[in-house]
């Protein structure tokens, strides 16, 4: 049975090589399954920036809290005013996948539930839109309340000047993808479009309420992860309560209190305070443990880590993931991981899938916030993580290859809810 000596061996060996670049091991852990929490590794109790990692860390509490099948509901509420016009308020669940496409299929249910009109559409704080929620928002920096009214609003007039632009598109993918049926076109004419509060908001106002439902949480946390969607995670993590309950659910499940890990976000990016960046830190000890109950947590619905987190090389038709930066022979197909980038830490942690059995495994590097450094701390690791798959045998790929990604599904229909609720 191979030991931590080697991938030391290695570790050290690929950090002598580059005496120009700052990029050096902070910590490294990892533990084979099965082998009664023997954690073996560096520093594996000193708590550093663990960056993106932090999405494992959201991605458990989400399952854990809304199960693999939870989904976002929106509430749908409307007041007629005229044939075909009527008022629409959008009660959100920080949703964190309404864009263009999604905002589509919401008008298509309104036109089959006869609004192809409306006067004022309102919404509220927790309704969050942007017209493209992937592509370049998914690495932007976030606040914890962002997108705010403003921007959601600015993104609503937009994406209503041209609503049926790219229907053919979205067509095209729900028939390939859901199999379901779509409308030939889609119409919506709206007049004012503004913020209204949850607090001022009266339900008692509208004649009938219906809930749109996201597809399931699995789809969204493999999507989230697969790309590191910042915006995702830090939607998910502020729908299920913020730092301060994260806080009292890791110390509840799992004991791990502020000295094993800080977070200040879902995603792992920076959040800037009055003393400067901070970023969320963790230790490696708690990546490891998290791995684990993230995965028995799956394991109850017969599902795997690899239903939430990227796997090298095995992506959707045309899409790509960040863990892919870590593929070759060796670990195509066997490397489920999430990977982090910040300027202080180039981090990635997950499960090997090897001859010998999984093995969980987490690294922190530090580096100077260059490219070139951030290259040379992902070398140091593609390097490492290959040294220790040929150590249990090499790897044993999975055959898995997730679908495309669509954020709603047959479960979205708009559905009529008790006005009383």
């Amino acid at each position: 049975m191979a030991t931590i000596l080697g991938t030391l061996s290695v570790l050290l060996t690929v950090s002598a090589l580059s005496p120009a670049q700052a990029a050096s091991l902070r910590a490294s852990c990892h533990l084979e399954d099965n082998a009664n929490d023997r954690i073996e590794g560096v520093n594996v109790d000193d708590r550093y920036p663990i960056a993106s990692v932090s999405k494992i860390m959201t991605a458990y509490w989400a399952v854990a809290k809304m199960g693999p099948q939870g989904r976002f509901p929106t509430r749908v509420s409307i007041r007629v005013v005229t044939n075909e016009l009527a008022d629409v308020h959008l009660t959100g669940s920080r949703d964190p996948y309404i864009g263009k496409w999604t905002l589509q299929y919401m008008v298509s249910e309104l036109n089959r539930l006869g609004v192809t009109k409306i006067r004022n559409l309102t919404y509220d704080e927790n309704f969050k839109f942007l017209i493209d929620t992937t592509g370049d928002v998914a690495h932007a920096n976030f606040d914890n309340h962002e997108p705010g009214p403003d921007r959601v609003g600015s993104n609503l007039k937009k994406a209503f000047e041209n609503i049926a632009g790219g229907y053919d598109g979205l067509k095209s993918r729900v028939s390939k993808l859901r199999k379901m049926s779509m409308p030939a076109s889609i119409k919506m004419k709206v007049e004012s479009i503004s913020f209204l509060s949850k607090e001022d908001f009266n339900p008692s106002q509208y004649d009938s309420a219906f809930t749109y439902r996201s597809t399931v949480l699995l789809d969204i946390l493999k999507e989230m992860n697969r790309n590191s969607n910042n915006y995702a995670a830090n939607n998910i993590f502020e729908h299920l309560g913020g730092p301060e309950k994260f806080r009292e659910f890791v110390k509840e499940r799992l004991n791990l209190g502020t000295d094993s890990l800080r977070f200040v976000n879902g995603s792992g990016d920076s959040k800037t305070t009055e003393s400067g960046k901070i970023y969320n830190e963790g230790t490696c000890r708690s990546v490891i443990k998290i791995l684990q109950a993230l995965r028995a947590e799956l394991k109850k619905t017969g599902h795997g880590l690899h239903h939430v987190l990227a796997v090298a090389g095995r992506n959707a038709a045309g899409t790509k993931s960040t863990v892919d930066m870590y593929k070759n022979e060796e670990t195509n197909g066997a490397l489920i991981a999430k990977t982090g980038t910040v300027n202080p830490a180039i981090t990635l942690a997950g499960m090997m899938v090897t001859e010998e059995g999984n093995l969980y495994f987490g690294y922190i590097y530090k580096t100077n916030g260059s490219g070139g450094d951030w290259r040379n701390a992902r070398q140091k690791i593609k390097v490492a993580v290959t040294a220790m798959l040929k150590e249990h045998g090499g790897g044993d790929p999975i055959s898995s290859v997730p679908e495309a990604f669509l954020a709603f599904d047959e479960g979205s229909k708009l559905t009529a809810v008790d006005r009383m609720n």
